[in-house]
């Protein structure tokens, strides 16, 4: 879908947007100009959407809590060290690898 002149179109992003003026940024996009405020209804939507997320890795959590202590035999306690270690060392290396990679 090119013009005459062989441009293509600028493109237009409707998320979000209400009616309004229309500019064009320098890379030739088209910007709608009022944008709604992120309300409940937006808020709502990313919860639940984390909350499917989350409930998937709970339910594969209590799995492997399960596998490993009563089929491959390692006892809770050494379980649960192992949990929390993983637990700090992603709590210290989630930043570090987050600053690395904003530089």
């Amino acid at each position: 879908m090119t013009s005459a002149d062989g441009e293509l179109p600028p493109r237009t992003s409707n998320l979000h947007c209400e009616k309004g003026e229309n500019t064009v940024s320098e890379t030739g996009y088209e910007i709608k100009q009022n944008v709604r405020p992120f309300g409940m209804r937006d808020k709502i939507g990313y919860a639940l959407g984390d909350f499917g997320c989350n409930l998937s890795f709970a339910l594969i959590s209590a799995f492997m809590i399960d596998f490993y202590t009563q089929f491959i035999g390692i006892p809770g306690e050494i379980w649960a060290a192992i949990i929390i270690f993983t637990k700090v060392w992603d709590g210290i290396n989630d930043p570090i690898m987050g600053g690395i990679m904003d530089s």
